[in-house]
């Protein structure tokens, strides 16, 4: 099986939720969980540093964010995450996007883009959700996704990922370009899945 040098650090984009996870301690018995958000914020934008350096900078044009439910939902985003050399590691955008914090299921809808400029790949998507329980990005069994790096380029269908053993797999019409010695090789498997074990070894 052909090892692969991808593998995006998905956590580090969901880092920017706990940014905004509810702090307030509410300790009224009678309290129920919210029907409408605690707060709303427009035109957001947020920078998170770690030891004196910008570590996450963070845009949206609206951030709802939910404390009774401990949910955050948040429309046309983009961020951009920094290694410790203040290089770009990690950016993104989506349209939409919605974090439960209660669950660790973080969801991302339309238009969603991740770039890692470490492992210099790209993930395209309309649906993703990130389940910080089992650490597995997953998408929909109908929408494709694609994963571009400079060894190849693959779509389909069923799109799964484990961040603890580094994997990823496509179930369906896959198909895409997988460029070796400098020869270009193409796929189109139709209904057979596509796996692939991730190697980090540069």
């Amino acid at each position: 099986m052909q090892k692969i040098r991808f593998f995006v650090k998905f956590e580090t984009f969901f880092i920017l939720f706990f940014l905004f996870s509810c702090s307030l301690d509410y300790n009224d018995t009678t309290n129920e969980k919210s029907v409408s958000p605690e707060f709303v914020f427009d035109n957001a934008n947020f920078v998170r540093t770690k030891d004196e350096k910008i570590s996450l900078e963070f845009s949206a044009d609206k951030i709802e964010q939910y404390c009774g439910v401990d949910a955050m939902f948040g429309t046309n985003i983009n961020f951009t995450s920094y290694d410790s050399q203040g290089k770009k590691s990690l950016e993104g955008r989506c349209n939409l996007f919605a974090a439960n914090n209660e669950t660790k299921i973080y969801q991302l809808f339309s238009d969603i883009f991740i770039h890692s400029y470490e492992k210099k790949a790209t993930i395209t998507a309309e649906n993703l959700m990130w389940n910080g329980k089992t650490e597995n990005l997953v998408g929909t069994t109908d929408d494709t996704v694609t994963i571009t790096t400079d060894e190849f380029t693959m779509s389909g269908t069923g799109f799964t990922a484990s961040e603890k053993d580094a994997s990823f797999s496509l179930q369906k019409n896959v198909s895409g370009i997988i460029y070796q010695n400098e020869t270009v090789e193409t796929t189109d498997t139709e209904e057979k899945p596509l796996t692939g074990v991730i190697n980090n070894d540069q």
